[in-house]
């Protein structure tokens, strides 16, 4: 355990020195949740509207946090981990970031980083 004025001392140095080590940036980062009350995924449905329903359509967001509630309430997705509705509902806002930010080059693709599920719930 560091002692309690040592540890001041280091922040107070780091504090310093922070510009060598630390760039801030604003980005922007869009975060939705969708409650689908265990419906099927529509065909041929994207969600455009729902992503450009802010002020700013010409903000194109860095991170897109998606969260759908209550996607298959149904006993059986729980005890065989079916995740079929979870794929449809993915694949719709997979191909709605497609239109909405189409990417110019490969590295503008917007990447899967986490898919959890919540009793429920898909994050």
């Amino acid at each position: 355990m560091i002692p309690n004025n040592l540890n001041k001392r280091l922040e107070q140095r780091l504090r310093e020195h922070e510009d060598e080590y630390l760039t801030y940036k604003q980005f922007p980062i869009f975060v939705g949740t969708f409650n689908v009350n265990n419906r099927q995924a529509p065909t041929n449905t994207l969600l455009e509207e729902w992503f450009y329903s802010g002020e700013r359509k010409d903000i194109i967001p860095e991170i897109i946090a998606v969260g759908f509630q209550e996607i298959d309430t149904s006993g059986g997705a729980y005890i065989y981990d079916d995740k079929k509705k979870e794929d449809e509902w993915e694949s719709i806002v997979r191909k709605t970031i497609q239109v909405c930010y189409p990417a110019k080059t490969d590295d503008d693709k917007y990447k899967l980083l986490n898919r959890v599920r919540l009793m429920g719930k898909q994050i």
